[in-house]
């Protein structure tokens, strides 16, 4: 259904249709305002732009994202590099990484010189603790220094060598409200620690008890309560396990089921924000999401036609964004799995990084010679970009109700201010002048009622699709 602005401001309610029509505006306008995005001032962009000026700039060597994420408030953004580096930045509200209020911590080497932080997760429930793996048994619990200066640094709080000294801990993740830190090996165990236990070892899982021989683990997520979390496997085929506190102090880790709906590896998963739907991507080109209600498909998208590199979802659980391996960027919308917008990013090296902001409808994506560049809005999120819009209109409206634009309008205002001058000479105050369309539409919409609406009918999903095409080869990411 096509909208324009002046239709929604007559309605009573946000319909779902309406509801998608902002959606979709709001994306299109973040794109299109910010095509090139605000460079994150790095090293990495200080190194490029440098030899970009040098008289005698040579070739760059490659330094890509290996891992990425943001603390889910929102204040803090880490990424480790193929270089040995970890940087964390403090965002200010303006989402300006460049501004005074921002603060950049970079540590090079922070694993050793032969070691890479090949993935971290953020302690939600703590202000500034992360664990970072490192392919090694050794799995390190980092704290951020509150220092507001340049000199400040990330203190190693905790060293933590898990299994055996061959043992290769790639993926860490911490449950939303950190109450499990999960440690991934590629193929042979998971292992379940407690950071309120001093990260003790709470329950080993052993997957060759789960999967073939010839398989291997390439994606995992939490639900949003903690007590479930999901595996992606080589194989296609998704596992779900529950955690279980039995009393006392011991743990139970059961396996529960598997869900099977793609023929290629799963190579990323990921829970919306308000927990109700799984999202899968696979090799073959497939998304899938999957309600938890009922652990049934509620949409598959077939028209991707490359590998899935990862998947991320806004904030207000609306619009999904999937980066491919043929360097695209694909905006959904999660209520009924129609195509948006994308991004196609030119000369890319790397996969491409993409993460939305944890409170925002804003991104952060990979660029040219790995720099990343930040997208922003004067509206945060959809909710915002329809206030501003309303408001616009509505003054809009206001403006062209108290002017004359024809022989007919003239001659009435002639008449008018006639009568007021008489009215004035009686010692009458004349008449207000009234626009019956502003007043229509304030009476019929007010602000508390459309954030109340818009956030109540915002998921409703119906649609369904089929047939997937051929599997691509794996990318570098998934074979480390």
């Amino acid at each position: 259904m096509t909208f324009e602005i002046s239709d929604f401001l007559e309605k009573k309610e946000i319909t779902p249709d309406l509801a998608d029509f902002i959606t979709e505006s709001y994306l299109k306008e973040l794109l299109n305002n910010g095509k090139s995005g605000q460079k994150i001032e790095d090293d990495r962009f200080t190194q490029v732009a440098s030899r970009t000026n040098s008289r005698f700039g040579s070739s760059l060597t490659p330094n890509e994202v290996l891992s990425m994420e943001f603390h889910p408030s929102g204040k803090l953004l880490a990424y480790s590099r193929m270089d040995g580096s970890l940087t964390i930045w403090e965002v200010p509200d303006s989402g300006d990484f460049n501004s005074s209020s921002s603060r950049k911590i970079i540590t090079n080497n922070v694993v050793g010189k032969e070691k890479l932080v090949t993935d971290l997760s953020w302690n939600g429930i703590e202000r500034s603790q992360i664990a970072t793996a490192t392919n090694s048994n050794e799995l390190i619990i980092w704290s951020l220094d509150d220092a507001k200066s340049d000199e400040s640094e990330v203190h190693r709080i905790k060293t933590l060598h898990v299994g055996s000294p061959r043992t290769k801990i790639n993926k860490c993740y911490y449950s939303p409200r950190g109450k499990w830190l999960l440690a991934a090996t590629k193929s042979e165990n998971l292992y379940l620690l407690s950071p309120e236990n001093d990260f003790s070892i709470e329950s080993t899982i052993k997957l060759k008890e789960y999967i073939s021989n010839n398989d291997s683990i390439y994606s995992f997520t939490w639900n949003n309560s903690d007590d479930y979390f999901f595996v992606g496997c080589k194989d296609g085929k998704i596992l779900g396990f529950t955690v279980e506190e039995a009393g006392g102090k011991e743990t139970n880790v059961s396996y529960l089921f598997s869900l099977e709906g793609h023929r290629g590896s799963v190579t990323t998963l990921k829970m919306d924000q308000y927990g109700r739907y799984l999202i899968s991507g696979s090799s073959d080109g497939t998304c899938v999401l999957w309600d938890l209600n009922t652990f049934i498909s509620k949409h598959t998208i077939t028209d991707i036609n490359s590998l899935i590199l990862s998947i991320d979802v806004d904030h207000l659980s609306k619009i999904m964004a999937i980066s491919t391996a043929d360097d695209t960027l694909l905006f959904y919308n999660t209520s009924d799995g129609t195509f948006i917008d994308k991004i196609e990013i030119e000369d890319l090296k790397a996969d491409i990084w993409f993460k939305f902001h944890p409170n925002k409808t804003w991104f952060i994506k990979s660029s040219k010679d790995d720099i990343l560049l930040n997208h922003t809005n004067s509206a945060t999120d959809e909710m915002k970009f329809w206030r501003k819009t309303y408001e616009s209109a509505l003054s809009s409206i206001k403006n062209k109700g108290g002017k004359g634009n024809d022989a007919t309008s003239r001659d009435s205002s002639r008449a008018s201010d006639s009568r007021n001058r008489r009215n004035d000479d009686r010692g009458r105050r004349p008449p207000e002048r009234s626009n019956p369309a502003a007043n229509k539409i304030r009476k019929n919409f007010t602000g508390g009622r459309s954030q109340k609406r818009f956030g109540g009918r915002y998921d409703n999903m119906d649609r369904d699709r089929s047939s997937a095409p051929s599997r691509p080869s794996m990318p570098s990411r998934f074979n480390r």
